[in-house]
């Protein structure tokens, strides 16, 4: 925490507007620092786009997208002397860990500055590789449709031991770990064009990763969930690294999904719905006639999660915590279930932890929807690395 306020400090005349796009809505939250030195919250706003899957297809259309943020952004001329920190959708800007290992052969000798840099540059190189080869597998991609946003090094070892650096170490394994971000080349400029024409020149994007694995020293051991609208994304820590990460095909819309076919309304209708249902405005029996429609859809979602995180979690990954945070985790169902819900046919022996993530920074923001703003702040950690 001590950090954040010297990166705010750093910037202390500074206001930062951070706009976190998702698969269903826009989510803006904007802050400077005050005089007593804590953040003061601006403005902060959701904007649901005007139709569900706007980004379903490589060919999304950008009206929907550029309606959406001009009217989360309200009136930009107020807004010139801010700095734009931008997250763009799971589905679309996506985030990976790659691991390489590389044997020396002159084990016994030191590693030089000059050799350091040589190997993260041939790491990177391979970074990219491993990327690319995996997408041409899984979606025909060549290496040209493909736009990299950073490549990060997340740590060093060298013979099992976690070093600081490579230059002065010897050794005869080198093993180092890659954070890397990229998405189709295609999509950028669609994004790069829209924001063109709405004025928006002064911007950086980030992953919400970049900014999340701030907080891996205090957290060691965990499973974080960011429960959106279409798209759950989880990142796996353990000993204070992040290890896997990836997209879930299934969330909040899912249930807008349910209600909208079981009681014969519009999406749109059932999303409001399931928020008033979520924020208990209902009478006792409306609201158990909701929960009795979620009863048996639940435990397909739950079973479906459970399902899709065994595809990408070996089982000596072992975790006891799960940290929640997302529009879609106000929803009392996907709390509850991942509370009481058999995880022993997972990996784990006993009932997870659950518990909501909230960035200490964050608790403040008078909000029961604080949750919502979680990926927006961490848009702004990682801005400031």
């Amino acid at each position: 925490m001590e950090k954040f306020w010297r990166l705010l400090k750093r910037n202390k005349e500074k206001k930062f507007l951070i706009l976190d796009i998702g698969t269903e809505a826009i989510k803006t939250l904007s802050f400077k620092k005050d005089s007593a030195g804590r953040i003061e919250i601006l403005e902060k706003s959701l904007e649901y786009f005007d139709q569900y899957g706007v980004f379903n297809t490589r060919d999304f259309e950008k009206e929907f997208f550029k309606k959406a943020i001009l009217r989360s952004l309200g009136d930009l001329k107020e807004k010139t002397d801010c700095s734009f920190i931008i997250g763009l959708p799971p589905n679309i800007l996506k985030a990976r860990i790659v691991c390489h290992f590389l044997k020396r052969k002159k084990d016994q000798k030191l590693i030089s500055a000059r050799g350091q840099e040589k190997i993260v540059n041939r790491v990177l190189e391979k970074t990219k590789e491993k990327i690319f080869k995996k997408w041409n597998e899984e979606m025909g991609l060549l290496d040209r449709d493909l736009e990299f946003f950073s490549l990060k090094i997340l740590k060093y070892k060298i013979d099992g031991y976690e070093v600081p650096q490579l230059s002065g170490y010897k050794g005869k394994i080198i093993e180092v770990k890659v954070l890397v971000t990229f998405l189709i080349k295609d999509y950028f400029k669609k994004f790069e064009k829209i924001f063109e024409e709405i004025g928006l020149k002064e911007k950086k994007f980030f992953h919400l990763a970049e900014g999340l694995n701030s907080y891996f020293k205090k957290i060691p051991d965990a499973l974080f969930l960011d429960v959106g609208g279409e798209t759950i994304q989880f990142f796996l820590v353990k000993n204070n690294s992040l290890e896997v990460m990836g997209e879930i095909p299934s969330a909040g819309k899912f249930f807008s999904e349910v209600l909208s076919e079981r009681l014969g309304i519009k999406l749109e209708e059932a999303r409001f719905l399931k928020e008033r249902y979520a924020n208990e405005e209902f009478s006792p029996e409306t609201a158990n006639r909701i929960k009795e429609i979620f009863e048996m859809p639940l435990r397909f979602w739950f079973e479906n999660l459970k399902k899709s995180l065994k595809k990408y979690i070996s089982q000596n990954l072992l975790f006891q915590n799960i940290f929640i945070f997302g529009g879609a985790v106000q929803l009392p169902e996907i709390k509850k279930i991942l509370r009481e819900g058999n995880w022993e046919s997972f990996f784990i022996n006993n009932k997870p932890k659950i518990e909501i993530f909230l960035p200490e920074e964050l608790k403040g923001l008078d909000d029961k929807n604080t949750s919502q703003y979680v990926g927006c702040f961490l848009l702004f950690i990682a801005s400031q690395k």
